[in-house]
């Protein structure tokens, strides 16, 4: 199998909203500053200390989801770590060796299948590389640009533009890690039933929460969304401060991409399936007499009605 590429799988609002991130003119500058003083080390010793590893030995089933994600998405195997959390979630951090935390929450309230897309969520994410920027924002936004000396070269405004472009960033890249799990699972069904999950589907109640009515829910809610100007700007003032988009909303693009001729394309590449070459195109015939473009087979000229049998044969001889 060959790995799927994140670069033809990626967002397209991921891919601008970073583009827009970048352009910020101090983003730079707070980059370089978050590396200098940024240790992963650090938050590994965290993990060890407070945290159970997982592994081929330790809670197997979970860990060894992890191979045949990682190789879906020709990454390595992450650190991956149980945190003792009631509320369902994963978070991944780090940089050069990027770990992956899922809570004790999330195995009470998801079943199989609906774990292995959250892991391939997650690992789409360091296919992604967005690891990096991911643990940066959560500083930033958690009041980490005092930490980092920001203080003394940001504004206030600059300061809130920043921070605005970071959670509006970190909301879009979550539709290319949805991708990545849709890419891995092979359908959208385990990454919509675990947004129901987190939406509210405990699994007390699993067999009674109805798919096909979510994502209606899902459809209703992006044509409320997109019927006026008004509705966008709440949309926006709702989320601006978030990391992460409405769940309804990731279920939608879920099945979007799944029926999507890229995600096609996508598949077809790691089965090394490659497209037929398309014919050339036929070259262009142009009248000798007044240079307008001539149709294929055309008799006379469009432009000027001149007739083209000399045309023709000196196109054809070529």
């Amino acid at each position: 199998m060959i790995p799927a590429n994140p670069q033809d799988y990626l967002h397209e609002l991921d891919r601008k909203a970073l583009r827009e991130l970048k352009r910020i003119p101090v983003f730079d500058k707070v980059c370089s500053k978050f590396i200098q003083l940024f240790d992963e080390k650090i938050y590994g010793m965290t993990d060890m200390a407070s945290k159970i590893r997982l592994s081929e030995e330790q809670v197997p089933k979970i860990y060894n989801m992890l191979p045949d994600i990682c190789e879906k998405l020709g990454i390595e195997i992450p650190p991956i770590y149980l945190e003792l959390n009631r509320d369902p979630n994963a978070y991944t951090y780090g940089d050069k060796k990027p770990s992956i935390t899922v809570t004790s929450g999330l195995l009470e309230c998801c079943n199989d299948e609906e774990v292995y897309a959250v892991l391939a969520h997650e690992c789409g994410h360091i296919a992604c590389q967005h690891v990096l920027y991911h643990t940066m924002g959560q500083i930033i936004l958690n009041g980490g640009l005092e930490l980092i000396g920001g203080g003394s070269f940001l504004s206030a405004a600059v300061a809130t533009s920043l921070k605005l472009a970071f959670f509006y960033w970190m909301r879009c890249s979550e539709f290319s890690a949805d991708r990545a799990a849709v890419i891995c699972c092979g359908k959208s069904e385990p990454v919509v039933q675990t947004m129901m999950r987190l939406a509210g589907g405990t699994s007390h109640i699993g067999d009674e929460i109805n798919r096909d009515l979510f994502v209606a829910q899902a459809e209703d809610y992006q044509e409320l969304r997109n019927s006026s100007k008004l509705n966008k700007f709440i949309e926006f003032c709702v989320l601006s401060n978030q990391t992460h988009p409405l769940l309804s909303v990731r279920a939608y693009e879920s099945i979007q991409f799944l029926e999507s001729e890229q995600y096609q394309n996508v598949i077809n590449h790691m089965n090394g399936i490659v497209d037929e070459p398309k014919p050339s195109a036929k070259p262009t015939t142009r009248c000798q007499s007044c240079n307008g473009i001539v149709p294929p087979n055309a008799v006379f000229c469009p432009h000027c009605g001149t007739k083209q049998e000399q045309q023709d044969m000196a196109t054809a001889g070529k």
